[in-house]
C-alpha cells in the first residue's frame, strides 16, 4: 500500500490543529482513524510528516544498473543463472546469488526456463 501524499498529510495535520476531532478529520479526508492518529503522533514526536521508508531489502541490481545486465542477458541468453551471476560479478565487482539474480530478472520482465522450448515427440 502506498503512503499518503505529503499534501494530504499536511491538510490532516492542519485540520487537527484547527480544532476538528479525529473522527471528523478521518471522515472528511476519507482515511482511517488509525491513519489520522498516526499522523498526529508523528507530528507530535518528530515535527515532520514524511512517510517512513518502505520495508524490505534493496535490490541487488539498481535501476541505473539494469542496462548492463540486459546487455549481458542479450549476449548470453543460453547461460544458466549461476553463469549469469558470475558474469555480473565480473562486470560490476559485486557478488549476486542466483536466486537474487532470478528476482531481478523477473523485475526486468525476463523469464527463466531450464530447458529451451521443444516440440513433443
Amino acid at each position: 500500500m502506498k503512503p499518503l501524499s505529503p499534501d494530504l498529510r499536511q491538510r490532516i495535520r492542519d485540520a487537527l490543529q484547527g480544532g476538528q476531532g479525529r473522527e471528523q478529520v478521518a471522515a472528511r479526508f476519507c482515511v482511517s482513524l488509525s491513519s489520522v492518529q498516526r499522523i498526529k503522533r508523528q507530528w507530535k514526536e518528530h515535527q515532520h510528516l514524511d512517510p517512513k521508508p518502505l520495508p524490505g531489502r534493496q535490490r541487488a541490481v539498481k535501476e541505473d544498473q539494469a542496462a548492463p545486465l540486459k546487455e549481458i542477458i542479450a549476449t548470453h541468453n543460453d547461460w544458466t543463472l549461476q553463469s549469469l551471476a558470475q558474469a555480473w560479478q565480473q562486470h560490476s565487482g559485486k557478488a549476486i546469488s542466483p536466486s537474487a539474480l532470478h528476482r531481478n530478472l523477473h523485475w526486468l520482465g525476463y523469464s527463466y526456463k531450464k530447458k529451451p522450448y521443444r516440440r513433443r515427440a
